[in-house]
């Protein structure tokens, strides 16, 4: 939702990491406000470093919102391209 033209908001169903405000404000002109917890909660949203550092946010949060699975390679671009599309559709 963009609040003006140089603000947005960007809700996810998932529980974002807060590295999302700096990346999506990067990606999108404006300042970008991040929130999760939208619509019930899939599971962790990390960011591309945060795989590759293979911490708990990575590993073991799959295993506490009930998920199996890996992150593919490039999903972060993704959910910034999800997110812009988003941000570029007028609110009905």
């Amino acid at each position: 939702m963009t609040l003006a033209t140089t603000l947005h908001l960007a809700g996810i169903s998932a529980e974002p990491v807060w590295a999302w405000d700096a990346i999506l404000s990067r990606e999108l002109t404006g300042r970008v406000i991040a929130t999760g917890y939208l619509d019930g909660t899939y599971g962790y949203l990390p960011t591309a470093p945060m795989l590759r550092e293979d911490g708990y946010e990575v590993r073991r949060l799959m295993e506490v919102y009930g998920l199996q699975g890996r992150f593919r390679p490039g999903f972060g671009s993704r959910v910034c391209e999800a997110w812009a599309a988003l941000v570029r559709t007028p609110a009905s």
